[in-house]
């Protein structure tokens, strides 16, 4: 079995005895199974090249926008 396979057939596993425990979730109980539950590392993600690049250029814009008037404010205070 690969990584991916075990790691469904685990979560398989857990969702089965969540359901099994559905009536604790009901009453206001802690679910035990889900408080053991790992988060998932997203390990590839596939981005054109000019996607990134489009999106690298729009949060270049958009900080030059916030830190320039904040500049000119310091400069006008510290010249004056």
């Amino acid at each position: 079995m690969t990584e991916t396979e075990e790691e469904f057939e685990k979560r398989k596993k857990q969702i089965e005895a969540n359901e099994k425990f559905a009536s604790n979730v009901k009453a206001g109980k802690a679910n035990p199974v889900s408080k053991n539950t790992e988060g998932i590392v997203v390990k590839d993600v596939d981005i054109p090249f000019s996607s990134a690049l489009s999106l690298t250029v729009k949060f270049f814009f958009a900080g030059l926008i916030v830190a320039l008037p904040i500049w000119f404010i310091v400069f006008i205070v510290l010249g004056a």
